[in-house]
């Protein structure tokens, strides 16, 4: 599988990569746990997709220990709703500057 360089990989993408990134370097699923501070069946559960959203430090701790850089870029999309109350009959228009 080569390095998923589509614009919005999925976490599936992205599991397979690591995990063969794993396999190809030749590291066992013991030794990542032991680079990332956690167990082998853990390791096992993120390469198999157990761990459904394992979260950005996760990631980057799994990528960080194969020796792998993973950009992630965010958009934001600001929405916002504002209220606007009918002004009062009574209450003056201000003028303009």
């Amino acid at each position: 599988m080569s390095t998923p360089n589509q614009p919005n990989p999925s976490w599936p993408d992205l599991r397979r990569y690591l995990a063969e990134r794993r396999r190809n370097l030749g590291i066992t699923q013991a030794d990542l746990a032991r680079a990332m501070g956690t167990t082998q069946s853990a390791v096992s559960e993120l390469e198999t997709g157990h761990t459904a959203d394992p979260g950005l430090n996760t990631v980057a701790r799994w990528a960080a220990a194969l020796d792998t850089q993973i950009v992630i870029e965010a958009e934001v999309v600001v929405r916002q709703r504002f209220a606007i109350a009918p002004r009062a009959a009574t209450e003056p228009i201000a003028d303009a500057p």
